[in-house]
């Protein structure tokens, strides 16, 4: 590690609960640790657009060894190996953490300059949006047994890390992020192409992707303008099981506001008959 001194981890109160959250200053130790974490320590090309993952699965060896201590103050019959085996391996909760990891660079690669607020700003902001967008792969991940990098959860992270950090969604921040801020034209190096993997795509099949996407972010800019200011922590949580329950090509869709509004309505009704029981 280049700046191992400049680490910092912090426990931080996310809506899926309390997690621990590692930031690293030097976008050199971040690439490292994302070969180390995610690829198996193999010096994979990390793309600059990427400033942020969420780890589901860190081996925590000091709850193993507690669990260890434990068992073998009731002086049970058998070996920890086959206690180990049995009993706690198959249980991940026992012994795995999850951790996220942030780095301090502009949001998406996006520059401050690119959407047309002050650097120090821009910083602030990247970092809470980054911090707010893994929070919620976090929230899916516990409240839908899934956290995918796919193009949906991605929309969903972000809207909900622009509306933490700005206090209300900027839909040009969002277009900026997947290299669509002059769309029909696309931004080649963008976040976007993250999500497209190995797929060799035409042009009018990339195209076709772009105008889904750019529709999408149009749905959720209406659909906020109606919902207003994120009012508290579970508006919020309402606003994201919408989302994540409101498919894709839904969003893309000529009544995709109307669906969206419909959903979160739903939600926000059973929540609040929930709350009368």
């Amino acid at each position: 590690m280049k700046q191992l001194e400049a680490l910092r981890l912090t426990l931080h109160e996310s809506l899926a609960g309390p997690v621990p959250v590692l930031t690293v200053p030097d976008d050199a130790d971040f690439v490292r640790l994302v070969q180390c974490l995610l690829h198996k320590n193999n010096p994979v090309t990390v793309p600059s657009s990427m400033g942020a993952l969420l780890v589901n699965g860190v081996n925590n060896w000091e709850r193993i060894r507690g669990l260890k201590t434990e068992w073998e103050s009731t002086e049970q019959v058998g070996s920890w190996n086959e206690q180990f085996t049995r009993h706690v391996l198959p249980d991940r909760s026992l012994y795995k953490d999850k951790l996220i990891i942030l780095s301090t660079k502009p949001y998406s690669n996006v520059s401050a300059e690119q959407v047309g607020v002050d650097p120090d700003q821009w910083a602030s902001y990247s970092l809470a949006i980054r911090l707010e967008h893994e929070c919620t792969h976090l929230y899916t991940l516990n409240r839908f047994g899934s956290a995918s990098n796919n193009l949906h959860d991605e929309l969903v992270a972000d809207y909900m890390g622009i509306c933490k950090a700005a206090g209300h969604f900027r839909k040009e921040w969002m277009l900026a992020f997947m290299g669509l801020e002059n769309y029909p034209v696309y931004r080649k190096g963008a976040r976007l192409e993250n999500y497209v993997g190995n797929a060799q795509l035409s042009t009018e099949s990339f195209g076709q992707l772009t105008g889904l996407i750019k529709r999408a972010i149009d749905t959720i800019d209406h659909f906020d303008t109606h919902a207003g200011e994120m009012r508290s922590d579970q508006d919020g949580a309402c606003r994201m099981d919408a989302l994540c329950l409101t498919d894709l090509a839904v969003l893309a869709s000529a009544n995709g506001t109307e669906q969206l509004r419909q959903t979160y309505t739903d939600r926000i009704m059973a929540v609040s008959y929930n709350q009368m029981d």
